[in-house]
């Protein structure tokens, strides 16, 4: 979502950095009830009684849940006989505040002191004023960590090495202020190509603080506000509307290459499809039957492809359709398209479809059900 008034313009595109926790408890029962390790005492477990209304049929009914909390948050799950508390910044005020002041914002310095109360708990910021200056933040609220310890799993809750040390100031966060390729962008991933080749250096930080992979709309937004020196307001709106599908780069010659070296008759049937698929720019469009095929396809491959959010240590999207793309055979990439025919042909009585006649918004009905 956006904001901007007459003097700059902001962006929040969503983020990755590490803003919660999940705390491993070791419980203990007693006859005063329930307690936790902690700093080698015995801590009272809190319980509140929560009533749920819900509609059983016609009948309105009651549940009564027992949760149950430590100070570090409320008891989740359990997971190999331990408690999984969550310690999550989910009730602040300092939230709305931070997200009225800077609709009033007149200029970078402004919206900066707006940053600088840490609450924004779920989004980066991609910033610009009137004045020209450009700015990039990735995440806000950003609690200072003990970096011995993997946060992308749930850390030892009796101990206090692993208590949040306060925030991470502003300036210690990842971020961009008028970088030397003269752009910024985000598209739900990495910052570490936020500007191109003067983008921050993952190096440099924490991996909590940035555990974001690459995706191909960022691949393609990179590649499109690097191809030129200088942009016009209608140069930013064109690019902005580029169609381009990057993922297809990757994927597609394969896919091509199997089909061509494949003599399997199970695949013949293919050679329209696999010529579509050849001829085509790889952009999508409303009459573009290609873009129909690739995106169905693209949905029947490995899943790693698909995931966007990943842990520490783990492949991004990017790489992984890499991955795919070198080391597929040639049934992991033909059955699926095989699929596709068969499935577009139950669906709408044949396989060329345009995209425009299957992605499409629509309002059939103003019935409320």
């Amino acid at each position: 979502y956006q904001g901007f008034n007459e003097y700059c313009g902001w962006m929040h595109t969503s983020s990755a950095v590490d803003v919660a926790d999940l705390y491993a408890e070791k419980v203990i029962k007693k006859e005063k009830g329930l307690f936790y390790e902690y700093d080698k005492k015995l801590l009272p477990v809190k319980e509140k009684k929560i009533s749920i209304r819900y509609k059983d049929g016609a009948a309105l009914k009651t549940k009564v849940i027992t949760a149950y909390f430590t100070h570090h948050g409320p008891v989740m799950a359990t997971r190999n006989g331990k408690w999984i508390s969550l310690k999550s910044y989910n009730r602040s005020m300092k939230s709305l505040e931070q997200s009225w002041k800077r609709t009033k914002a007149t200029g970078f310095d402004d919206f900066k002191k707006v940053m600088d109360l840490k609450a924004n708990t779920s989004n980066n910021t991609v910033f610009a004023d009137r004045n020209g200056k450009i700015a990039y933040w990735h995440g806000n609220y950003i609690p200072v960590r003990d970096t011995k310890f993997d946060w992308s799993a749930p850390v030892d809750g009796s101990i206090k090495a692993t208590e949040y040390k306060g925030l991470h100031p502003v300036e210690q966060s990842v971020h961009s202020y008028d970088p030397a390729s003269g752009w910024l962008q985000n598209c739900n991933s990495t910052p570490f190509t936020a500007a191109g080749s003067a983008s921050p250096k993952r190096a440099d930080y924490p991996t909590y603080m940035a555990p974001d992979g690459e995706n191909f709309r960022g691949v393609n937004a990179v590649k499109v506000l690097s191809a030129k020196e200088k942009y016009s307001l209608d140069d930013m709106i064109t690019a902005g509307y580029d169609t381009h599908l990057s993922a297809f780069d990757i994927l597609l010659p394969p896919l091509i290459a199997a089909f061509e070296k494949n003599d399997n008759p199970a695949y013949a049937g293919l050679k329209e499809q696999i010529a579509v698929l050849k001829n085509w720019d790889r952009r999508s469009g409303v009459n573009s039957v290609a873009t129909t095929l690739a995106v169905e396809w693209a949905q029947k491959l490995n899943s790693s492809i698909q995931k966007v959010y990943i842990n520490p240590g783990e492949a991004d999207q990017v790489l992984s359709a890499k991955k795919f793309a070198e080391t597929a055979t040639a049934d992991q990439l033909l059955l699926p398209l095989n699929a596709v025919v068969k499935d577009l042909t139950k669906r709408f009585g044949k396989w060329d479809m345009p995209w425009g006649e299957i992605n499409r918004f629509q309002r059939i009905s103003n019935q409320l059900n």
